[in-house]
């Protein structure tokens, strides 16, 4: 049951943090509100490993699960998603993007000889459809070659590594917050070298509003992934990928109270959110 707390309090902190990057936005660009929200995360998850976690384990070669969780999400995903994105759209990709817990589960199951319940894999397939129906609902019309599919699942697949890679990692290493550190440092490490070398980096932007709001968006971008390691050391990925991927519905009902004018509540929309909600129980219950 705390798992699945976690889990769920995982995919309301990504909702507001990505909301909160929505926000500032307005007056900036994402190259800055990736600078700021993972340059926060990583500082604030070292200060708090150094004062409550011991350091010295991770210096040896069984910390490299931690290492390569950050490299596959968000680096290599982020990199399949914008590229899906570019061709087929925000909408389509973030549907495909939602079969991210599918992945770690085949992962799970046979590696790490996890046995999800019955209910378990039913709610795993209702979150995974009702975020497909969630994010699809918005999508406009259009036609792309179905190769162009396999990017956003390719970044789905990276997601669904890093919660394998993670899990495994707590297995030789039981330490969160010092594995959440080495994680997101080696995200800073590696959006700061393509940032280098790319030909298309952005200047950044931060008047005092996006400043303050990307350092908030960073913030619950710090506890997201606090609560995903504490989640993942004491539950199954089984159990606890599929409710940290439904930030989707959360976006929405942010986007709901907070931006009316923009966001409007279909019948996709509500049917994808009753699926979400069923698959979240039947995983906490199951």
């Amino acid at each position: 049951m705390v798992s699945a707390i976690l889990g769920l309090t995982v995919g309301l902190c990504y909702a507001l943090s990505h909301f909160m990057v929505r926000l500032g936005l307005d007056r900036s660009n994402p190259d800055s509100a990736v600078a700021v929200s993972i340059g926060v995360n990583a500082i604030s998850l070292w200060v708090l490993a150094i004062a409550f976690s011991p350091i010295r384990p991770f210096l040896s070669w069984t910390a490299w699960p931690f290492v390569l969780a950050g490299l596959f999400a968000p680096t290599f995903a982020r990199m399949l998603l914008y590229r899906g994105v570019d061709r087929m759209g925000l909408a389509r990709s973030a549907a495909l993007l939602g079969a991210a817990p599918l992945f770690a589960v085949m992962l799970a199951v046979p590696i790490l000889g996890e046995r999800p319940s019955i209910m378990t894999i039913m709610g795993t397939f209702a979150i995974v459809i009702g975020v497909f129906v969630l994010n699809f609902s918005q999508a406009p019309r259009g036609e792309w070659k179905w190769w162009v599919s396999c990017l956003p699942l390719g970044a789905a697949l990276c997601f669904g590594l890093r919660d394998f890679l993670t899990k495994k990692g707590l297995g030789s290493l039981p330490i969160p917050l010092t594995g959440a550190a080495v994680t997101a440092t080696t995200s800073l490490f590696v959006f700061l070298a393509s940032s280098l070398f790319s030909k298309h980096r952005e200047h950044l932007v931060l008047p005092k509003r996006s400043f303050w709001l990307f350092l908030g968006a960073g913030m619950f971008l710090m506890f997201s992934y606090i609560c995903s390691f504490f989640a993942l050391q004491s539950g199954l990925v089984s159990q606890v990928s599929p409710l940290m991927s439904i930030s989707p519905l959360f976006s929405v009902i942010l986007s709901y109270l907070f931006l009316q004018s923009e966001e409007r509540v279909t019948r996709m929309v509500a049917c994808g959110a009753v699926l979400i909600v069923a698959g979240a129980l039947s995983i906490t219950l199951g």
